[in-house]
């Protein structure tokens, strides 16, 4: 949809009469990419910063409110719960930050005194 966007801005920019309707849309549809991409950044390097041993209050200094909290038993795709085999021992709150742009995903799990257990980039999965 934003690039979408980017292009109809600017094949509206072409012609007189739609100039400021096309600078606008051009305008939101970069003004959406450079956030997405930013945002995604911004993850990266929480991600790359957090420590084990962190608390949730940490985590969220570093990378902001998380877009979804699950028990830890959830996979990344949201609603899809994970083979009780592959559930990481002692969690029992997870982080989960999905990047719009891209197939990325970060999650962090806490265990009962909130303190980080473990971390995982999810790519392409």
């Amino acid at each position: 949809m934003l690039g979408f966007a980017v292009l109809v801005g600017a094949v509206l920019m072409c012609f007189r009469v739609s100039r400021y309707l096309g600078v606008a849309i051009l305008f939101i549809g970069v003004g959406g990419v450079a956030f997405y991409l930013w945002q995604g950044r911004h993850w990266v390097n929480g991600y790359e910063s957090a420590h084990i041993g962190q608390t949730e209050r940490d985590i969220v200094a570093l990378l902001g409110t998380p877009p979804r909290v699950t028990d830890g038993t959830e996979w990344v795709e949201p609603g899809v719960k994970m083979a009780p085999s592959a559930i990481p021992t002692g969690c029992v709150k997870e982080f989960w930050y999905n990047e719009f742009l891209f197939p990325t995903a970060f999650s962090f799990c806490f265990d009962t005194e909130s303190r980080l257990l473990r971390k995982y980039y999810w790519s392409s999965w």
